[in-house]
């Protein structure tokens, strides 16, 4: 990977590279070196102390942008959240798509990133903004025209190198996403549903891999627990109910949207001591929305957006 990235190597080699591990298909430890390579090649420093919280997206369960909404719930309550994620490519509204409507700046400079971080606790970092390794290898991706391991990288290549991933997979990549923390040395939960959402979904049976010295499976009854009756209150294929849709989930007024944001922000409670059992973490983050310290959070890093783009954080 760090050869292919380099003016040396050829558009032959990088079409023959991801073609054969197509073919061959991929491991966790492959995947974890890749992501390490990728990292070095960021325009932004690690930053210490952070979690991330994001799904590999295309589900086609046309759900809201939960993991961003599960991010601010947990940076609400004390979790310092260094958000990866991109545009809408195989969904409705990616991250992106959905803190464009409050404002974000998805431009703004190290210096200012990390005083955004220090005061709301959350910062965003789109993906193609700080790597310029991902575009190195666009035209190969595109003559290629199907999925190549660049599809399943981006949960693993944030250039600040939280020390925490929460990251929600198809049950398949469930077992190689963990050996790929594993590999890296990172802490960090992998989430899965049976009905095939990269989330822990509200309608069928989730599993959460946990990573840490060693690595435990836990399994969550999503229905049971969140209660959820209606899927149009969490999906549509309209991108601007999605919006809303997530705005009354953090406000608590659609409180089965809330329901399912609290599932998806349990695991980053477990994984930074918050709470001792995912029970705990969703109820905890369930109050968090309910007493309006979710929304509250929004509002905050809205307002600081106006400060970032006139530099005056």
């Amino acid at each position: 990977m760090d050869y292919l990235c380099t003016s040396d190597a050829t558009e032959t080699e990088r079409i023959s590279f991801l073609a054969s591990l197509i073919s061959k298909g991929v491991e966790a430890q492959e995947i974890a070196g890749f992501a390490k390579s990728l990292r070095t090649k960021s325009s932004l420093p690690g930053i210490r102390g952070c979690t991330d919280i994001v799904g590999t997206g295309g589900d086609g369960m046309q759900t809201f942008n939960v993991s961003t909404c599960a991010a601010i719930v947990s940076s609400a309550m004390g979790v310092r959240i260094a958000k990866h994620g991109n545009r809408a490519v195989t969904g409705i509204m990616g991250s992106a798509d959905f803190l464009s409507r409050i404002g974000y700046n998805f431009e703004m400079p190290a210096d200012q990133a990390n005083s955004l971080l220090e005061e709301t606790g959350f910062i965003f970092i789109l993906a193609p903004m700080y790597n310029s390794a991902f575009s190195v290898f666009g035209r190969s991706r595109k003559l290629i025209g199907t999925k190549t391991v660049f599809n399943l990288l981006g949960p693993l290549t944030n250039p600040v190198d939280p020390d925490i991933s929460i990251i929600g997979c198809s049950p398949e990549l469930a077992d190689i996403y963990a050996g790929a923390l594993t590999s890296l040395g990172k802490r960090g939960a992998v989430v899965s549903s049976s009905d095939g959402m990269d989330e822990i979904s509200p309608f069928a049976e989730g599993k959460i891999i946990l990573v840490d010295d060693t690595t435990e499976t836990i399994t969550i009854n999503g229905p049971e627990l969140a209660g959820i009756t209606g899927r149009e209150n969490v999906c549509s294929p309209d991108p601007g109910r999605l919006y809303d849709l997530a705005l009354s989930g953090l406000s608590g007024e659609n409180q089965d949207a809330s329901r399912f944001i609290a599932l998806n922000s349990a695991p980053s409670l477990m994984m930074n001591g918050l709470a001792d059992s995912f029970e705990e973490g969703y109820y905890k983050s369930m109050d968090c929305i309910l007493e309006g310290r979710a929304m509250s959070r929004l509002e905050m890093i809205s307002r600081r957006m106006v400060n970032v783009k006139t530099g005056r954080i």
